[in-house]
């Protein structure tokens, strides 16, 4: 009898912990992506000489957003940062532009589709976050959100 009960109780548990892992990948309406940005990760290595940030983002699928902080050092006056597409090495269209914060430390919050968000999200490889300055438009400081 105490057998059965024991074989009970962990079946129970094994269809609890199942049902506990299936419920947070149907229901996911964020994710949660950090970036490292570094000069030497710019294509054709013109980036800004010992530059680096770091970029901590929410993709709010729920509610259409993407709000984020950013955080450089080394850089002067960024006049733009977007997340474009394309793999490692290589430049590619810009795909979402980002506003630069107000005031270091801000959080920011831009309206993007949800259809652009998850295919972000599907193949982050693919795509990287550049800042860039007056005279470097091609970036300053770049991070592939997957590294």
């Amino acid at each position: 009898m105490l057998r059965l009960g024991t074989i009970a109780l962990t079946t129970a548990l094994a269809g609890a912990f199942a049902l506990a892992d299936a419920a947070p990948a149907a229901a996911q309406d964020s994710e949660f992506v950090g970036v490292a940005m570094f000069s030497e990760y710019v294509v054709g290595g013109n980036g800004t000489e010992d530059a680096l940030g770091d970029f901590d983002s929410e993709f709010d699928l729920a509610g259409g957003r993407i709000c984020y902080y950013l955080d450089t050092d080394g850089l002067r006056n960024p006049n733009g940062m977007a997340i474009h597409e394309a793999e490692h090495g290589e430049n590619g269209p810009r795909v979402v532009t980002l506003q630069l914060p107000v005031e270091p430390g801000d959080e920011t919050c831009v309206n993007v589709e949800r259809a652009v968000m998850e295919r972000i999200l599907a193949n982050r490889e693919d795509f990287y976050i550049i800042v860039t300055v007056i005279g470097k438009p091609d970036g300053a400081i770049r991070g592939q959100l997957a590294q």
